[in-house]
């Protein structure tokens, strides 16, 4: 059994150089391969592998990308690697417990809040870059207007990072969790291969907080949408973004916009649209508190 484990730990290793190192040579296609060799090995070895899978009815042209880096192995495919919750947090019997809103006689005020922000991408992995404008940046810049705006609501608010840094999708999971915040958002632009595709959309997992989190995502929309005026596309029940399926707290992604629509990347680059963005975020997290 120890045997198997030193081998497991080894091909996951492996497996994670081959993904920040070759695939962004040689693309899904490698990426596929790769994964599947793992589960060969895995099988071979004597391990048992998780199979699971994302729901996809309903998703059209959005983003799908996965960054290189920690946990990345996709959701159909995934060998029994994490780390107990309890380990992760150093929580009495792994439990997590996070603030949803008034429910038997508990209610929090804001400053008791923690909202954890996570602009997606960073360092060398710039994202989608569309006619000069780099989806790292777009998403650094919204996330830090929503934390203003939460702030001067009374939230706490922690970002996974402040600046052009690279980060992997475990240490982004990993510092919500040990800050032990109430929700997670993750925010992001789209892109689609069909230029005339525009509008928000969000996604969530049903893993952990999954009623929540469907609830959370759902305010989040409707206020952004509202306070953008743009085109409303659709929440989606999304397995395949490790930072939303592993969060231990209710968590969402929000794709802002697709920098591939040309009218919308004019919007999203200017700072009045980002500022009516983050608005409309910052008006829905208010909502899932204090409904």
């Amino acid at each position: 059994m120890k045997q198997q484990g030193v081998l497991l730990g080894r091909i996951h290793t492996m497996a994670r150089q081959m993904d920040s190192r070759k695939i962004k040579r040689f693309g899904i296609a490698a990426q596929a391969m790769a994964h599947t060799l793992l589960i060969g090995f895995l099988v071979a070895a004597g391990c048992y592998v998780v199979l699971t899978g994302g729901r996809m009815s309903g998703l059209s042209e959005s983003n799908m990308e996965q960054p290189a880096g920690e946990g990345t192995l996709p959701a159909r495919a995934l060998p029994v690697l994490a780390e107990p919750v309890d380990e992760r947090l150093g929580l009495i019997g792994g439990q997590y417990r996070y603030y949803a809103g008034p429910s038997a006689g508990l209610v929090k005020e804001p400053a008791e809040i923690l909202v954890a922000l996570d602009p997606g991408h960073g360092g060398a992995d710039d994202g989608c870059v569309r006619g000069g404008v780099y989806e790292k940046a777009l998403n650094l810049s919204i996330s830090l207007e929503v934390q203003k705006r939460l702030q001067e609501m009374g939230y706490q608010v922690m970002l996974t990072r402040e600046s052009d840094q690279a980060l992997t999708l475990g240490q982004r999971v990993r510092a919500a969790e040990r800050a032990h915040a109430d929700i997670y958002v993750s925010i992001h632009q789209n892109s689609s291969e069909l230029s005339r595709v525009n509008g928000i959309e969000l996604y969530y997992s049903a893993a952990h907080a999954g009623e929540d989190s469907r609830r959370l995502s759902e305010l989040i929309h409707g206020s952004a949408i509202q306070n953008t005026g743009a085109k409303a596309r659709s929440v989606f029940e999304w397995e395949e973004f490790y930072v939303i399926r592993e969060t231990a707290m209710p968590a969402c992604l929000i794709e802002t916009g697709f920098l591939t629509n040309s009218a919308e990347r004019s919007r999203l680059k200017t700072s009045d649209y980002q500022e009516k963005i983050a608005e409309g975020i910052a008006a829905g997290i208010d909502r899932y508190f204090r409904p």
